[in-house]
């Protein structure tokens, strides 16, 4: 499959206090309206601008953000089946490894 036939959701966790946006889950679709169903299917909240955190999911087509909306932790717990304090050290372990391969791969050059 190529990279503009994709047709992803994204689960990010949006950190307010500590600045970071952190990838917490993806699920791939075969189609684009396998893709919409899922994401209709997700019910949205508002966005509380005194929340230290808040939750969202976006959809992908091809390598382009077509949506977007905020959700509840609780159905973040329910789509990914984890628990957010695990799901948050996963990304952000992950975010960090990242990084240091970055500057790692940078310092070599």
């Amino acid at each position: 499959m190529r990279a503009d036939e994709t047709n992803y959701l994204q689960i990010t966790e949006v950190d307010y206090e500590g600045d970071q946006f952190l990838t917490l889950g993806l699920a791939q679709f075969d189609s684009e309206a396998e893709c919409v169903a899922a994401y209709d299917g997700v019910a949205e909240v508002d966005e509380d601008p005194n929340a230290p955190r808040e939750y969202k999911i976006d959809r992908f087509s091809g390598l382009a953000r077509v949506d977007e909306k905020f959700i509840a932790s609780a159905t973040v717990v329910e789509l990914l089946r984890c628990d957010l304090i695990h799901l948050h050290d996963q990304a952000a372990a992950a975010l960090d490894h990242e990084v240091s391969d970055y500057l790692r791969t940078a310092d070599a050059e």
